[in-house]
């Protein structure tokens, strides 16, 4: 949808939803998880994985509305905690799609910034962190956009 405010309200609910998983999980700084049941835990998995394939696919190959890309960030840092391997997994299959050896190496290197860059932490959702990722995902879209969109 392309309508701000669904955009900004829809990308609202994925992260709280995203940050609520990975708090229960334990995955985040200073919260304890509590047992949740598997079944739960698979549907869970599943869905912040599908809206993490749809938020990177959108925001790497589709238009999108640049003026909400402070929550596209926030939500991605969340969807990112709860499913660091989906995050792989994503990467992994777009620097598999590169032919080219110097363009897979600054996709690689793109990839590596957003979650590495700027003392970011991958199991903190505070403010400041949610900061330091804003910066890394700004720098890593305004990278990884330039390079495919030129394919």
């Amino acid at each position: 949808h392309y309508d701000a405010t669904v955009v900004r309200s829809s990308l609202r609910a994925i992260e709280e939803y995203a940050s609520h998983v990975a708090k229960e999980r334990g995955l985040v700084l200073g919260h304890r998880g509590r047992q949740i049941a598997p079944q739960s835990n698979r549907l869970a998995s599943s869905c912040l994985r599908h809206f993490l394939r749809l938020l990177f696919e959108s925001l790497l190959f589709q238009n999108f509305l640049s003026n909400q890309v402070d929550a596209y960030s926030s939500t991605i840092l969340s969807l990112t905690v709860c499913e660091s391997q989906a995050f792989m997994e994503i990467a992994g299959q777009v620097l598999q799609s590169e032919q080219d050896p110097a363009t897979k190496q600054r996709l690689t290197s793109a990839f590596e910034g957003l979650v590495r860059s700027n003392g970011v932490a991958m199991n903190r959702l505070d403010r400041p962190n949610r900061l330091k990722f804003r910066k890394n995902f700004r720098a890593f879209l305004s990278e990884a956009r330039g390079i495919l969109k030129k394919q």
